[in-house]
């Protein structure tokens, strides 16, 4: 079988057997209900990504629910997706979680895990956030400053999250991304 998504089919009550050898025995695809995330719950967790636009496939949403119990966002906890340059000023940082609601309102809903990426990233983070006034034109920041706003950013991302989502499972999160 092959495809160019892993949406497009789906093993049901397959059962593989051949000539049994010592030490070998038939197997069998899992019941429905039983995904990923149940065969391996005693040994760890069962992780994937979703995006804004694959959280709205009721499809994809559907394998998640089966599978797995660990979303990681793909870009939309990175920095240029949760600095807020409007609310930012001097060292104190704001933060957004806006375009990463709608996959942290569904992991809270549905008590999935998640695994949050990343703090930093260089390639993912707005120049405004290195240079004086926030301008993307300003001159660098001091190192003092740079290590103020980025302990402001990670405070103020997590006070953020524990208030809008104090339900939410976040058990791990990157810290640097291709350092």
């Amino acid at each position: 079988i092959s495809t160019d998504s892993t949406n497009d089919f789906r093993f049901d009550n397959v059962k593989i057997t051949g000539q049994k050898k010592a030490g070998y025995n038939s197997v069998g695809a899992a019941e429905n209900d039983y995904g990923l995330k149940d065969r391996f719950a005693g040994n760890f967790r069962v992780g994937n990504i979703l995006n804004s636009g694959t959280i709205r496939n009721s499809t994809i949403t559907a394998t998640i629910l089966k599978d797995f119990n660990s979303i990681t966002c793909e870009n939309e906890m990175k920095p240029d997706s949760t600095l807020a340059k409007s609310t930012s000023n001097g060292t104190n940082i704001g933060v957004s979680l806006s375009g990463a609601a709608s996959i942290l309102d569904f992991c809270a809903k549905n008590n999935i895990g998640v695994r949050g990426h990343t703090l930093v990233w260089h390639s993912q983070t707005p120049q405004w956030f290195f240079k004086e006034n926030f301008n993307d034109n300003g001159s660098w920041v001091s190192k003092d400053v740079m290590n103020q706003r980025l302990e402001s950013y990670i405070k103020n991302l997590f006070y953020a999250i524990k208030t809008q989502y104090p339900n939410l499972d976040l058990y791990a999160y990157d810290v640097c991304n291709e350092c």
